[in-house]
């Protein structure tokens, strides 16, 4: 096995995740939308905290998801990584 960074590479997790949130009704999942309505206010509470996010896939679906529903604030999404170095 060669090494390589982890944080570089999208998951097969986090391309389905991605996938599902980009699109939750398609993905039979549509309670994603109803908890960012019930979550999107302007307290400046994150809606998501992706922790350990690599590319940051996931972060970036979710983010579209929002703006196409008109509940997106800067604050909404939070995506942290970091590298051993």
């Amino acid at each position: 096995l060669r090494m390589y960074d982890v944080s570089g590479v999208l998951w097969p997790a986090g391309y389905l995740l991605g996938l599902c949130l980009a699109n939750p009704i398609k993905c039979g999942v549509p309670e994603v939308l109803d908890a960012i309505r019930s979550k999107s206010d302007n307290s400046g509470a994150p809606i998501a905290i992706e922790l350990g996010s690599g590319v940051g896939f996931p972060s970036v679906a979710l983010a579209k998801t929002m703006k196409h529903q008109g509940y997106f604030h800067s604050h909404a999404i939070v995506a942290t990584d970091s590298s051993k170095e």
